[in-house]
């Protein structure tokens, strides 16, 4: 056997590293704080439904492209595996004018201009943005190009375009639009505090044939993924959450888990670089890069959510996966909000049961939302009136359901917190706005040469593919190191608006 790894942490990212390092020949010993792995992404079951509390949507459910290769690899997708192939991103409406986000682009233009043919110019022109993504998401699964670079963004047609979107809010983008119903759609078909480009980018993927949605979710998922780390003689260790990390200032010697002191060669935390930084190292070495985020958290806005899974029965398929609806203004957090996604799971046959389905409500929350839940006396008894109120909005705009619902769970941000551990209750790391920088982080401790960390946190936004990326990525870091080569540690890379295009 070859040298040791403790993984710390059984989300997407630890699980990953695990499998890759057992792969390469070393002995692995995974510790998870949860009485189950998966962290973020993440399913189970009320009363016998699925809740499925994480996958929206799956990049690189498309046969050929690396991310597709490396959910293979952990056994997340197979040949068995059944995907739904959603006929739409979202479905947005609007004082009764539906607008769609399907994968025909050429048709949803069509259909755009038709709602609306004074903004004629500003549909050309993000349909052609769309398609620009699109191309990039197939150059970004290439050898040549594994990742996305501002530099690659610079080869597509009319990148001026998409350059004018990357920095931009949905909403500050939507103003290009007159049609209310226009505006309504770009700032409410997506979930997070993502900016335009993002937004752009995911589309694209999801029109280039991309983002499909696993059968059974991320409960069945996270199971697949599981057997494959125990199958390889990977070693797991429930419950058990390691608390510090000791060394002699070079190294780490060993990890701290309840009175166990578990040595290893290497140390990979899978974990909210919150948590390694200031908890297992004690406050040290945290790198400029958070720090940087952290003092400027109003312009790295995280995302949270508040959600409501409700049991309807007789569905009958006349609500598009997502639908976002006007809703009179409720207060969830610490903002009214006048708007609601409805996510039916319909399409997924192991979501139904006896005749009835699951349906999310799902409202976005931030950093704030956190702070307002967090000085709330009763956050419990505040969460039953959102609860109640968000399910009577649904209602009214679908009173066919009244009397066939029936709420099954919910949670906000501190409920997040409380399970996972993510920093402010959030399910994707810090975004970027027109003031803030995006950022990477190499995975690599400053000064520590046998300690990495990896996870949606190491870059920009985040989500679970970023997750696998970024553990995949360290996992190459240490196999080099094994061979001597030196690399550099966090950096925060430059705005790119303030790069002049020749």
């Amino acid at each position: 056997m070859g040298k040791s790894v403790c993984v710390i942490g059984g989300g997407i990212a630890g699980l990953n590293a695990g499998i890759e390092l057992l792969q390469h020949g070393y002995d692995v010993t995974l510790f998870e704080k949860n009485n189950e792995v998966g962290g973020l992404c993440s399913g189970y079951s009320v009363d016998g439904y699925l809740i499925d509390a994480c996958l929206h949507w799956l990049m690189g459910t498309k046969k050929g492209t690396t991310l597709n290769a490396l959910w293979r690899n952990i056994d997340a997708l197979n040949d068995e595996v059944e995907v739904s192939h959603l006929p739409y991103f979202c479905t947005a409406i609007y004082q009764g004018r539906k607008v769609t986000f399907g994968r025909d682009l050429d048709e949803e233009e069509a259909r755009w201009k038709a709602i609306s043919p004074k903004d004629e110019e500003a549909i050309e022109g993000f349909f052609e943005s769309v398609r620009g993504m699109s191309q990039l998401w197939v150059l970004t699964q290439s050898e040549k190009h594994p990742r996305l670079s501002m530099k690659l963004i610079s080869t597509l047609p009319n990148p001026a375009r998409i350059y004018g979107a990357i920095r931009k809010s949905r909403k500050d983008y939507a103003k290009r639009f007159t049609h209310p119903a226009l505006r309504f759609a770009i700032q409410n078909a997506m979930t997070g505090y993502n900016n335009a480009f993002f937004f752009l980018l995911v589309y694209g993927l999801f029109a280039s044939g991309d983002g499909d949605v696993p059968y059974g979710g991320a409960e069945a998922m996270v199971r697949r993924i599981k057997a494959r780390y125990l199958s390889l003689g990977g070693k797991l260790y429930l419950n058990s959450p390691v608390t510090r990390l000791k060394g002699d200032g070079k190294r780490i010697e060993y990890a701290e888990s309840g009175k166990n002191l578990v040595k290893a060669d290497y140390f990979v935390a899978g974990l909210d670089p919150h948590i390694i930084f200031t908890s297992l190292l004690e406050g040290k070495r945290m790198p400029h890069t958070y720090k940087h985020l952290d003092k400027d958290i109003k312009d790295h806005t995280v995302s949270g959510c508040f959600c409501v899974y409700v049991r309807v029965k007789g569905f009958k398929g006349d609500i598009d996966t997502p639908t976002a609806i006007v809703i009179p203004k409720v207060r969830v957090g610490k903002k009214k909000v006048g708007s609601l996604l409805v996510r039916p799971y319909g399409f997924d046959p192991l979501v139904q049961r006896k005749g009835a389905t699951v349906i999310s409500l799902f409202v976005d929350q931030d950093q704030d939302d956190y702070a307002y839940f967090l000085k709330k006396k009763n956050p419990k008894k505040e969460n039953r009136r959102i609860v109640k109120e968000l399910v009577e909005s649904f209602l009214n705009a679908y009173p066919q359901y009244r009397g066939k619902t029936e709420v099954l769970d919910s949670f906000g941000p501190l409920e997040l917190h409380e399970r996972t551990g993510t920093s402010f209750g959030s399910i994707q790391s810090y975004s970027f706005t027109a003031k803030g920088s995006f950022y990477s982080n190499s995975g690599k401790v400053s000064g520590l040469d046998n300690l990495y960390f990896c996870g949606q946190w190491n870059r920009a936004i985040g989500g679970t593919p970023t997750a696998l990326l970024t553990s995949h990525e360290v996992v190459k870091k240490l196999l080099r190191k094994e061979h001597g080569i030196v690399h550099k540690g966090a950096k925060l890379l430059s705005k790119v608006t303030k790069r002049k295009r020749k």
